[in-house]
């Protein structure tokens, strides 16, 4: 799975005209998640992905020179079982935040679901 979720990342940056970016994907159970949740955003319960953007210039350098490091996505594959979602579209969610997009305000929910549609549909799944 981790090898079919770096190709599917791949075509979804390609597709965000982000060819040279890179993230990580990080596939992990409801304790790990809960604890990153915990942690990081003081949320003490598990969710289906989280994202955590690199810092600027965060050094990679067995990337390619010219990648630029997006940072870290995290999939729980139970939860997202568990609510009958599809761990490829919660990829894309995540790989968007790290790109800066998120569902604070209505209107920007609303952008980054049509965007998320858009991305599924192109890469067929």
């Amino acid at each position: 799975m981790e090898k079919e979720a770096q190709r599917l990342l791949k075509k979804a940056l390609k597709l965000l005209g982000r060819e040279r970016s890179a993230a990580d994907i990080f596939f992990i159970g409801d304790a790990a998640m809960r604890r990153l949740n915990r942690v990081y955003r003081g949320k003490d319960k598990t969710t289906n992905v989280l994202s955590f953007s690199a810092p600027k210039n965060f050094p990679r350098p067995d990337l390619k020179t010219g990648t630029t490091y997006l940072g870290e996505i995290y999939l729980n594959m139970v939860y997202i079982k568990k609510e009958g979602g599809d761990w490829r579209a919660m990829l894309i969610h995540g790989l968007l935040h790290l790109l800066g997009f998120d569902h604070e305000k209505i209107s920007d929910k609303i952008r980054m679901q049509k965007l998320e549609k858009s991305i599924a549909s192109s890469l067929e799944f």
